[in-house]
Order: structure tokens, then C-alpha cells, then sequence
């Protein structure tokens, strides 16, 4: 795919994602101010593929590296909650990814979680954006990750 070609898909899919979260969050009255890129400090996007890198291994599948990317935007949110907020959300998180998980999965899970809480207070503990929206998008060159989220 010709860089030109690339650019013209990235930028679709970045007003598609726009279209969904305009859609999301206007209904509940919030003011929207969508950017591409805010002029300073990173993208959302390469944030979150340095958060998930040490368990990018274990997503064999684009499906897989789907539900990781999910999980990971769960836990990163997660760790900006405090007290019965962040119980609140693991909770919901639980039964979002494994609504009839065994005692084990449920365990698995919360550990997985724990740990990606831990890495997300300490290596990107200045970061206090909020998580909006994720999209993945296949390309030739492999998976596209876009990330709506709050500005610094």
C-alpha cells in the first residue's frame, strides 16, 4: 500500500472512530473536542503499544491481540480509579471479558489485570488520560490501533 493510500485509510478510520464517540458521548451531553494530535506529549495510540508490549506474545491471533488491546484500555482506565470506583470497574470488567468464567479464569484474570495496573502506576503514572474508545483496524502491513481519549 503507497503511503498515500495509508494516509487516506488512516485518516478514514480516525473520522469513523470521530463519527462513534461524537455519537457515544454527545447523546450524554458532553462537549467533544476531537484532535488528531494535540500538538505536545504523545499519541495515545504508541502510548498504549508501549503499555501492552511485554504481553503483546501471548496474542497469537488478531482476535487475541483484540481482546488485549480491550483489556488493556479496562486496566489503564482502572488504574486511574480509586477505592470502590476501581472495584466497581475490575467488577464490570470481569463479567464484560469472562461473563462464566470459572474460579480459576476469574483468578487469572484479576492477576493479569493486577499486574497491568502495577505496570501502568509505575512507568506511565504522569499519564492521567481517560480511555474513550479503542478501534483496531486490519491493514496490509498488519493491525492500525486508534485511541480516543481525554486530553492531558
Amino acid at each position: 500500500m503507497s503511503k498515500k493510500r495509508f494516509r487516506n485509510r488512516t485518516t478514514y478510520e480516525l473520522r469513523k472512530l470521530e463519527k462513534k464517540v461524537r455519537s457515544q458521548l454527545g447523546e450524554q451531553g458532553r462537549d467533544i473536542i476531537f484532535q488528531e494530535n494535540f500538538g505536545e506529549g504523545e499519541k495515545m495510540s504508541d502510548v498504549i503499544e508501549e503499555f501492552l508490549a511485554p504481553y503483546e506474545q501471548f496474542a497469537q491471533s488478531a482476535e487475541e491481540y483484540r481482546r488485549l488491546v480491550l483489556m488493556g484500555a479496562m486496566a489503564w482506565n482502572a488504574a486511574l480509579a480509586q477505592g470502590v470506583k476501581r472495584k466497581q470497574l475490575l467488577g464490570d470488567m470481569l463479567r464484560a471479558i469472562v461473563p462464566n468464567g470459572d474460579r480459576q479464569t476469574q483468578e487469572d484474570f484479576y492477576g493479569i489485570v493486577k499486574e497491568m495496573i502495577e505496570r501502568k502506576e509505575r512507568y506511565f503514572a504522569n499519564n492521567r488520560r481517560y480511555i474513550l474508545n479503542i478501534q483496531l483496524t486490519e491493514t496490509p502491513t498488519g493491525l492500525h490501533l486508534s485511541v480516543a481519549s481525554t486530553p492531558k
